[in-house]
């Protein structure tokens, strides 16, 4: 078992790993803003030397922020082979995750990023401009019908879903619908 401490260092005693296999930069802009907008609250991952494990991209966001110093963990007693594979699968793990759309629609319900576009992409009626299917302002018939295609492993949530809420999302389709404008 390592040896953990929290530590306050220099950015400069921050020592960047000099093979890091990860190409960072898109992501810089991103990792400040979310230091900004909330703090710097996942501190960069350090072994006994100050040479990073994992943290690249946050170091280069502070160091775009201007700032001089922060806390990072410190780790004693790992070898060289788990350095090097936590290195990688900290990394590749994350890669791994994904997101429960429904959940995270729930938690992005209400938050202000400050107009920063953080890439979320969650489907909202209000999308509904953006899909292609018939045009209920040119097609002549008193209805028309709008096809989803939805991943298959999801059917069961989905269908499930809608048989329990079909009036309702029909109902806020359609109101939707009459304050969309001409």
């Amino acid at each position: 078992m390592p040896k953990i401490e929290l530590v306050k260092l220099k950015l400069s005693e921050i020592i960047p790993y000099e093979n890091n296999p990860r190409d960072n930069e898109d992501a810089v802009d991103d990792v400040s803003e979310s230091m900004e907008q909330c703090g710097v609250l996942d501190p960069i991952e350090v072994d006994e030397n100050n040479v990073i494990l994992s943290g690249h991209t946050r170091l280069k966001s502070l160091y775009r922020r201007g700032e001089k110093e922060t806390y990072v963990i410190r780790y004693k007693g790992l070898t060289d082979e788990k350095k090097r594979k936590y290195r990688l699968l900290t990394n590749k793990t994350g890669e791994k995750a994904k997101w429960d759309e429904n959940k995270l629609e729930e938690e992005l319900d209400g938050l202000d990023f400050d107009g920063f576009d953080f890439g979320f992409d969650v489907f909202s009626i209000d999308d509904m401009d953006s899909l292609t299917g018939y045009n209920a302002k040119t097609d002549n018939r008193d209805y028309f019908e709008k096809t989803f295609t939805f991943p298959l492993k999801l059917k069961a949530q989905i269908t499930g879903y809608l048989k329990k809420n079909y009036d309702a999302v029909i109902n806020q389709i359609i109101e939707k619908a009459k304050n969309y404008g001409d």
